[in-house]
């Protein structure tokens, strides 16, 4: 429920709730990703982002962390979250 509530009021969700969110799907693809290594692929590509000074992608990056935590599993599997731009972690 605070999760949601969370999204609700524009709370960007972490790298590590989006990952473990990504790695509790089983109809997501994620051969042997370790939450850990999620975590840090994630953070080092919002930090990319962030040096880069591109609100865009930075925006974008948020949104799609959100869009992970706020849809389920089968709706991510089937691709609504994937952007082949951003989704590189």
């Amino acid at each position: 429920m605070l999760l949601f509530l969370a999204i609700l009021v524009g709370c960007e969700p972490s790298c590590r709730t989006t990952c473990e969110k990504l790695l509790e799907c089983e109809e997501v693809d994620s051969p042997q990703v370790a939450l850990d290594d999620c975590v840090d692929s994630c953070a080092l590509q919002q930090d990319l982002y962030q040096s880069w000074e591109d609100e865009q992608r930075v925006d974008d990056f948020g949104d799609l962390k959100g869009c992970i935590v706020g849809n389920e599993c089968s709706e991510i599997a089937s691709g609504e979250c994937y952007d082949e731009e951003l989704f590189i972690w």
